[in-house]
């Protein structure tokens, strides 16, 4: 009954069966699924020596990204839940998404600087400080070894995936709570 794993479990399974088959396509690189499941391990790791709480909204601050499938994967792998933070939204607006999901921990790619505005609202939600509020997946240390399972970092089916923002009908953003079963389904679908 493969329609009650999660999101990350049907990559991991994948990851397995075809390591070698490309993931993903740019016009600059062909990344593996075994690639690919090493970049997201290692960055879930980093969020996992962070404190991040199973159920905890990580932003991800990014354009498009082909680095954006492993922050989404990482962030799943620790338990996480899913906040996507388009870098050309206004820095209010950015700010209003994180505190209303709650977000201490934001995972910046392709060197986007973060808004002042967005930061100081990370270390409202929590975050000790800029440095550890602001995670750089290119940063990462080249010594960190695979694979790591997080078998307590378990939500369930149920459990939130992702949280995606809406304008809205009144302009404010609205934050779509979306759960592990509907990603499922909607994959699939």
């Amino acid at each position: 009954m493969g329609y009650y794993r999660k999101i990350q479990e049907h990559f991991k399974i994948l990851a397995l069966r075809q390591p070698s088959s490309p993931a993903l396509i740019t016009d600059y690189n062909i990344t593996t699924y075994a690639e690919l499941d090493v970049a997201a391990e290692r960055l879930a790791m980093e969020l996992y020596n962070r404190g991040i709480n199973v159920q905890e909204a990580i932003g991800v601050l990014t354009d498009r990204s082909p680095d954006l499938p492993a922050a989404f994967l990482a962030i799943l792998k620790t338990g996480g839940v899913y906040v996507p933070m388009v870098a050309e939204l206004p820095p209010q607006r950015l700010a209003n998404m994180a505190e209303q999901a709650g977000i201490r921990r934001l995972i910046v790619l392709d060197g986007i600087e973060p808004p002042p505005e967005l930061v100081d609202t990370l270390i409202g939600n929590g975050s000790l400080s800029p440095g550890n509020a602001v995670i750089r997946p290119e940063a990462l240390t080249a010594d960190w070894k695979a694979p790591v399972i997080f078998d307590h970092q378990k939500p369930g089916m149920t459990d939130l995936a992702a949280i995606l923002f809406t304008s809205g009908s009144t302009g404010t953003p609205k934050g779509v709570m979306i759960q592990h079963d509907a990603c499922i389904n909607m994959a699939l679908g």
